[in-house]
Order: structure tokens, then sequence, then C-alpha cells
């Protein structure tokens, strides 16, 4: 007899998992989640980007039922005004998505008018950070910085001894780094995870720089207290190692990693 005998039922072949591409690896389910998980503690993402269209009134609505994205775009909305540009850019603007929206030549000295705008951005982002959109922080230190000056300006540092730091050391005073750094004080959990560990590795971090972050996490949680909002809580990440996603790609694609 020519025909082959039939496989046992119940057998399966065993086979191979397929690997993975760098792109698809970007779209695992584990990293898609762990992305979610930070949409409502950033300046960006999906929920931002569904607010697009509303009217400056409509976002005014919002926040009063706390609305932390709305909030974020309107200090976006505010930077447009000091720029001079039209407000309906706070979105693409906030989602990086027009190149020459992340360019701005700053025309010294700083206007009234300017530093005004700043202001309101400043106080807008630090708003939605207390109601929970906490990723938004280092925006506050980077609108502060226009608004009244650096490390020395805000009285954090005395000048001559500011003079005298290396440029690491200045760059982690900058008010933007600074905030930054009170985001993952704030909630040590976004420490977790490879967005987390990445973004503390690439953080200039000092002592002095520490000294300052303190005095501010003690000032954020009295304004939650004072403004009668709920500690800010963030979900551990459950991302596996990188090593073992990155175990799941293709001979030749690691060779590809920006490492």
């Amino acid at each position: 007899m020519d025909s082959q005998p039939a496989k046992p039922a119940g057998i399966v072949q065993a086979s191979t998992p397929p690997c993975l591409t760098l792109e698809q690896l970007e779209y695992h389910p584990a990293l898609v989640q762990d992305a979610y998980r930070l949409d409502a503690l950033s300046d960006g993402g999906p929920t931002v980007a569904s607010y697009r269209g509303l009217s400056e009134q409509d976002l005014l609505n919002l926040t009063v039922q706390g609305d932390s994205a709305a909030m974020v775009i309107l200090g976006a909305m505010s930077i447009m005004r000091a720029r001079k540009w039209p407000v309906e850019k706070a979105v693409p603007f906030l989602l990086h998505e027009e190149p020459e929206l992340m360019s701005y030549r700053i025309e010294r000295p700083l206007s009234v008018e300017f530093r005004s705008h700043m202001g309101q951005a400043r106080q807008w982002f630090y708003k939605a950070a207390l109601h929970g959109r906490i990723l938004a922080l280092y925006r506050v230190g980077d609108a502060l910085f226009f608004e009244q000056g650096g490390a020395v300006e805000l009285g954090w540092i005395d000048k001559q001894e500011y003079e005298g730091l290396s440029r690491k050391e200045k760059t982690a005073l900058m008010p933007a780094n600074v905030y930054n750094m009170l985001a993952y004080e704030v909630a040590p959990e976004l420490k977790s995870g490879p967005f987390g560990a990445i973004s503390i590795e690439v953080m200039p971090v000092t002592k002095q720089q520490r000294i300052i972050v303190d005095g501010l996490l003690t000032q954020f949680s009295r304004d939650l207290e004072d403004a009668g909002l709920p500690p800010v809580v963030v979900a551990e990440s459950t991302v596996p190692p990188m090593e073992e996603l990155f175990s799941l790609l293709c001979e030749g694609e690691a060779a590809d990693l920006p490492l």
C-alpha cells in the first residue's frame, strides 16, 4: 500500500515560535499595555489626541470636572499664545506631530506678555499634575524657566556657587529636569518597566538636585491636600525584563538596537 499511516490522534508536531522584527517587538502586547498604563499620566498619548478639535471653552468646561487632559491642552494653548502661534496647534505640539512646532527662536529680553502666558501654562500643567497627569511636571519646570528664570533666579542656589558647577551639575538643576525628577518621586512606580528604566538612566542626578526635589515633593503633597485631592497612585509595570523581550528578536535584528 502506498498510503502513509495516519498520525495518532492528539499528537502535535513541535514547532519553533516565530521570531520578531524590531517593529513587531515595538507592538508587543506587554509594551502596548505598558504604554496605556502611562497614557493617563502623560502630556500626550491617545487621550490627549482624542481632544483634538475641542474649543477652549469646551476644555475649560472639562476642567471643572477635574479633567487633567483638558488642563494639559490649555497649558499648551498658553504656550502657543506666548509664541504667537494658533492655539489650534496645541494638540499637535503636545504630540510632536509637526517638527516646526518643536523649535522656537526666543527673542530676548522676554516680554511681559510672553512671561505672563508662560506663567499661565505653568499653572495649568501643575494643576494637571495634581489631578494625576504627573508626567506633565517637566513642562511645569520648562514654563517656569521662561517665566521666572533658572536655578539662581529661583533661589535654588547662589550665583557664585552655580558658576562653579560642572556642566552635568548645571544641567541637573535646569527647572525642567528638576520637575521631571519630581514626577518619579511623586510616583516611584514610574521607575518600573522599560520606559521608566530608560528615563531614569538618562536623567542627570546630583545631591543638590535631590535637596530641591525633596522640597518640591513636600510642597506637592501639601498642594494635593489643600486641593482635597488623593495621592497619585500608579500601577507597577508588568513588562518582562528587556533581555527577555530582546530574546524574541530574529537573528540580526538586535544589531539595529540603539544601544
